[in-house]
């Protein structure tokens, strides 16, 4: 299940821009892997009081976006993704692209759990979905 922890400068953006930001994250992801949409889970850290720094200065609009993500996709794929995720998290929160940054940490299928079971290797997830008890496929879908 890919998770993106967004860090933002504290205040610098309201609850309904960081949804934005939630859901342009989500649809980036589905759009550049073909994973369902169900899997991707966002994080918005607004720093709870605490200052960011570039290059030894406070950052003022840098948003950073770390992706923990399935390992198995090319390199293409990859920059695919991290495109797509700042044209669309530059335009859901109103701010320039230069100023999203995007790291991404692959983790192999094996070293993910999830509902008590370890999760299928990019591209297999609908013959994994399906065998999952019924109730768990409802979750996902």
């Amino acid at each position: 299940m890919p998770t993106y922890t967004v860090y933002l400068k504290p205040k610098a953006f309201t609850s309904d821009t960081q949804a934005r930001i939630a859901e342009a994250i989500t649809a980036a992801h589905a759009a550049a892997t073909g994973a369902p949409r169900s899997y991707v889970q966002v994080i918005m850290d607004a720093g709870n009081g605490c200052d960011r720094y570039v290059g030894g200065k406070p950052s003022q609009q840098q948003m950073w976006i770390r992706g923990d993500i399935r390992a198995g996709r090319t390199e293409e794929q990859l920059k695919e993704l991290m495109f797509e995720l700042m044209r669309q998290a530059a335009s859901a929160a109103g701010i320039n692209e230069e100023d999203v940054w995007i790291d991404l940490n692959e983790i192999r299928p094996c070293a993910i759990l999830k509902y008590r079971t370890v999760f299928p290797q990019p591209g297999q997830e609908a013959q994994w979905l399906e065998q999952l008890p019924p109730h768990l496929q409802e979750k996902f879908r």
